[in-house]
């Protein structure tokens, strides 16, 4: 029987103090909650935030009594972890900035938080492009290749990522890797504004090439330079002319014509007017349509090539 007894009392101590104990866990995580409001108040980030992180770390064990301690600290969490981030982006700590961001992120992810993990993520591609940027106008383009490689490994859609490495390849004027990017940035963001700067780049790449190619009289060389130009964006009047020209000199003589009634619907230059009539004389010429060629080197005569037009009138077709 005093077996029994002492039995039974060693029992409702044990529970007494695991009682008492739960409730000192409550009462600490509560206490850490109560600490991390008054830091968020104070403005001090980081404090609050480990903060936050004990009065998570002691309501998680504490049981049911705790759980909206738990679910206060995990609410405030990612929002601490981002406003630590962007005052050490203030203090101009860029490096130790990128690792809050990636951790402000990844508790938006964890704790339901879909905006603030964008925005982190967001900030972390852009201080990683801002820094390859840097280095790339510090010529350091090894630097700036790892950088911008970080961004794409962080956001593998990220465009600008991609845009900074063409940028590197163009300085180091490797042509094939440049033109590889601006591939990649019209895979992942076609319609966006990289794809824009990025085409635009690889036209006047091209065009520069083909006009090269045509002067040096490579007509196959130069033929293949505008077509890759036509590939990438919207051409420019002055590209549409000179592929008119590089065609016909091509002997294909329907896609020249394509390429200056293309052209004609854009231009506003009357010089550019009076060239893209000519080329289109020329075009209708190889295409053994005189009426139509008449008509177009009609329209030639008060352009530069004039003199030419109306040699072509006179005396190559006799037009009336």
């Amino acid at each position: 029987m005093r077996s029994f007894q002492k039995v039974f009392i060693t029992m409702l101590l044990a529970v007494g103090f695991s009682v008492v104990g739960y409730a000192q866990s409550v009462d600490a995580a509560g206490q850490a909650l109560n600490e991390a409001i008054e830091f968020k108040k104070a403005k001090q980030y980081g404090k609050a935030a480990q903060a936050f992180e004990k009065a998570l770390d002691i309501a998680s064990m504490a049981g049911p009594d705790a759980f909206s301690i738990q679910s206060s600290a995990e609410k405030q969490l990612p929002l601490m972890y981002f406003y630590d981030a962007a005052e050490t982006y203030k203090a101009k700590d860029y490096i130790k900035a990128i690792d809050k961001f990636k951790k402000a992120a990844d508790a938006g992810e964890k704790y339901n938080n879909p905006g603030i993990a964008e925005k982190a993520g967001r900030n972390v591609t852009a201080l990683y492009n801002s820094l390859g940027n840097s280095f790339r106008k510090k010529k350091e383009f090894d630097k700036a290749i790892e950088y911008f490689d970080k961004a794409i490994k962080f956001d593998p859609g990220y465009a600008k990522g991609y845009l900074g490495k063409m940028l590197v390849y163009k300085d180091l004027g490797q042509d094939d890797k440049m033109i590889a990017m601006a591939d990649k940035i019209n895979e992942v963001e076609p319609d966006g504004k990289s794809a824009s700067n990025a085409n635009n780049m690889i036209q006047t790449y091209y065009l520069k090439d083909a006009k090269l190619a045509h002067d040096s009289k490579k007509n196959g060389e130069a033929l293949k330079k505008i077509e890759s130009y036509l590939n990438y964006g919207i051409p420019t009047t002055q590209g549409l002319y000179l592929a008119s020209v590089i065609y016909n000199a091509n002997d294909n003589h329907k896609k020249a014509v394509d390429m200056v009634n293309n052209a004609l619907a854009k231009a506003s230059d009357k010089k550019m007017i009076g060239n893209l009539y000519f080329e289109l004389g020329n075009a209708y010429k190889g295409l053994n349509d005189t009426q139509q060629a008449c008509s177009a080197y009609s329209k030639a005569l008060d352009g530069p090539n004039g003199e030419a037009a109306k040699y072509q009138m006179e005396e190559v077709i006799g037009c009336n």
